[in-house]
């Protein structure tokens, strides 16, 4: 069996809680050729009818979920801010204010290293949960 090099899958972890999203999985790993698929491309594709099939065809398992707006609090929480109010900033998304924030105060690469740090942990989790070979960069 291949190792598969999990930086490749990183940021695809990345799921935003405060959006609707058509599809409960949006991202699948196909066992097959270690690739990532997003669940529209295999349901128009590949001829999947839902989510439950892609699951039963045993091909593809869904790819690890990081909700990246609980991680942005818990990064709010852990430096000593208060909880961010999204109407200080004149906005009406989480994300979005929480972008403004980090950099009205120079947080910016501390976020994206925490962030990193987060969804690798996470897609360390998952391969060993699902039985994948890794190795990182």
């Amino acid at each position: 069996m291949a190792i598969f090099n999990i930086d490749k899958i990183l940021y695809y972890g990345r799921y935003y809680s405060n959006e609707r999203q058509e599809y409960k999985t949006l991202w699948w790993f196909c066992l097959d050729d270690f690739e990532v698929y997003d669940t529209q491309k295999l349901i128009e594709q590949y001829a999947y009818v839902n989510c439950k099939e892609i699951i039963s065809s045993e091909k593809y398992i869904p790819l690890f979920r990081t909700d990246i707006i609980s991680l942005e609090k818990r990064f709010i929480k852990e430096r000593g801010f208060h909880d961010l109010k999204i109407q200080d900033y004149q906005v009406n998304d989480y994300d979005v204010a929480f972008k403004i924030f980090i950099e009205r105060h120079f947080l910016t690469k501390q976020w994206y290293e925490f962030e990193r740090k987060q969804l690798y942990n996470d897609a360390v989790k998952w391969c060993k949960e699902n039985g994948i070979p890794f190795k990182s960069e």
